[in-house]
């Protein structure tokens, strides 16, 4: 009978090195999927060949099933000639042939894509349609540049011809300033007076996005002034930390608020009180955005959302800015808003009045709210009135009212003519010292 081999045991020392072994290498495994490099990757860093395709890769390929994937970190290098076009390219965009630069850079582009050439024949065909007026289709190939490139290296002069391609389509606009704007009408701050616009000439088809343009090869077939907020749009979002990224975000929010668009206004200014602490038009930003806050401001029977924030948004600038030119106008403001709160108040008082005795005791809550809150208000002799005739019962559950302020004429130190101070006795009307 043959003996049956017994299985070696394992040593706690032998198991404890394989257990390190198999570790690491699963650790290496693990590490090399979250940084997104395959094992071709890894053979291609190393110096070596990658590993063929196998047969069903090669049938999903020629299918269509399956994309050939190109990692971020490596992009194959091109041949000699591919260089030598690409030189051709640019010489004959530094010549000034524009058109043959772009044709040529576009068949450079489709040729060698996923390759180290592709960022740069991109920018030069793109500049070349720049500098041949085709801005939306310049547009689109900065787009694709930034699709491809995230961080490509031509960032600033992409952006800055953006810039440059959204104030033409917009017409050459300023960025609005704080003394731009005027006073706001607080019987119906939505239609307060807008801050001017620069005269342009009529053209249909910029008034009606759908009509398409036809004439103007500067421009886009359709939506002139949408590709233009796009424009913008692709500036701040693919290169959040340039120069112009603050400019772009207040241009468009210029732009909303000429238009008479508040909440767009109001979401681009906070975007910028955000994300650019540091910005020069920082200051312009809380007070344009508490203006337009105000302005979104539909009245006392909706909602007091924006009236809130505008007030607290107010009260920040004066803080953050106390030597801002706007400050009296602000205080001002901030006043006012004051007498838009007492008034919803008192609507709320008015409203449950009208509901009979059985509510007489949110009438108190509410005349309670007011005189507590703005005692000062045309309405608080009122409210005292209406709070002063209800029941004990239906006061009851309410702390006493506070101490109605004693008015007090502001004294003057007027002197009075041809007369010595404490020898006459001063016009009615003016406190003696």
């Amino acid at each position: 009978m043959t003996a049956v081999p017994r299985r070696a045991k394992l040593t706690p020392r032998l198991t404890l090195l394989s257990t390190l072994c198999f570790g690491a290498a699963g650790c290496a495994s693990i590490d090399q999927a979250m940084l997104g490099v395959d094992s071709n990757d890894r053979v291609a860093m190393l110096g070596e060949e990658p590993k063929p395709p196998g047969a069903m890769d090669r049938f999903l390929y020629a299918a269509g099933l399956k994309k050939k994937e190109v990692s971020p970190y490596m992009r194959p290098t091109v041949p000699a000639e591919a260089q030598a076009a690409y030189e051709d390219a640019q010489r004959l965009f530094d010549s000034g042939d524009h058109k043959a630069a772009e044709e040529a850079a576009h068949k450079l582009a489709k040729k060698y894509r996923d390759t180290v050439l592709e960022e740069d024949v991109l920018f030069l065909e793109a500049e070349s349609q720049f500098q041949r007026k085709r801005y939306a289709a310049a547009q689109d190939t900065y787009a694709e540049l930034f699709e491809r490139f995230p961080s490509t290296r031509y960032m600033d002069r992409c952006t800055s011809h953006l810039f440059e391609i959204s104030r033409y389509w917009l017409q050459s606009p300023e960025i609005v300033k704080s003394a731009e704007i005027q006073p706001v009408n607080f019987d119906a701050p939505s239609r307060s007076p807008l801050p001017s616009k620069k005269k342009t000439s009529f053209d249909v088809t910029r008034t009606v996005p759908f009509l398409p343009n036809v004439a103007d090869r500067t421009r886009p077939f359709f939506d002139t002034e949408g590709r233009a907020l796009e424009a913008l749009k692709s500036i701040w979002l693919n290169d959040p930390t340039g120069e112009l990224a603050d400019d772009a975000l207040m241009l468009s929010a210029s732009h909303y608020l000429r238009k008479g668009d508040y909440l767009e206004a109001d979401r681009f200014y906070d975007i910028l009180r955000e994300e650019y602490p540091k910005s020069p038009h920082l200051e312009d930003a809380f007070v344009l955005g508490s203006h337009v806050k105000l302005m979104s401001y539909q009245g006392a029977a909706y909602d007091e959302k924006s009236l809130l924030e505008a007030e607290k948004l107010k009260e920040s600038t004066l803080k953050l800015f106390p030597d801002s030119p706007e400050r009296d106008r602000l205080s001002s403001e901030l006043r006012r808003i004051a007498d838009l709160e007492a008034e919803r108040r008192w609507q709320m008082v008015e409203f449950w009045r009208g509901k009979g005795r059985r509510y007489s005791r949110s009438v108190a809550v509410q005349c309670h709210a007011l005189l507590t809150e703005y005692p000062n208000s045309k309405y608080a002799a009122e409210a005292r009135k209406i709070y002063s005739e209800l029941s004990a019962d239906d006061k009851k559950h309410l702390p006493p009212l506070p101490t109605p302020p004693r008015v007090v004429p502001e004294p003057s130190l007027e002197r009075i003519p041809n007369e010595p101070y404490g020898e006459a006795e001063p016009p009615a009307g003016r406190v003696k010292l």
